[in-house]
């Protein structure tokens, strides 16, 4: 089982489809007006995290591509949606660091640590 999936490698059963999901992101990405383009074609947006380590269940991951930034990998955000809730569950900035609507961090160092490897946070 691949842990990320492009939407035409997925092999497990969703309950939402791609196409569900990416209208899900993007209908929160107008709704809380987050930052970045989600882009119009699904297979550039929109991959399956079959285990992922923040929800512990599949998550859709829709990406929203930030405009103007020249710092390489600082370049998007990710809109997670759970599949089984069939609601957004958060929003990873460039790091991949979970974030509230308002844009302010919603972990502080202990439970980063508890949510990361120690190797992955610098």
């Amino acid at each position: 089982m691949n842990h990320f999936c492009r939407i035409e490698n997925i092999k497990i059963h969703t309950i939402l489809t791609a196409k569900e999901a990416y209208h899900i992101a993007k209908e929160y990405h107008k709704l809380y007006n987050i930052d970045g383009l989600i882009p119009e074609d699904i297979n550039k947006a929109v991959y399956l995290d079959e285990n992922n380590h923040i929800t512990n269940e599949v998550t859709w991951m829709i990406r929203s591509y930030l405009e103007e930034n020249t710092l390489e990998g600082m370049d998007e955000l990710t809109i997670m949606v759970s599949d089984s809730s069939k609601q957004v569950s958060h929003v990873l900035d460039h790091n991949g660091i979970p974030v509230n609507n308002q844009k302010v961090d919603i972990y502080d160092n202990e439970e980063l640590y508890k949510l990361f490897d120690d190797d992955e946070i610098l």
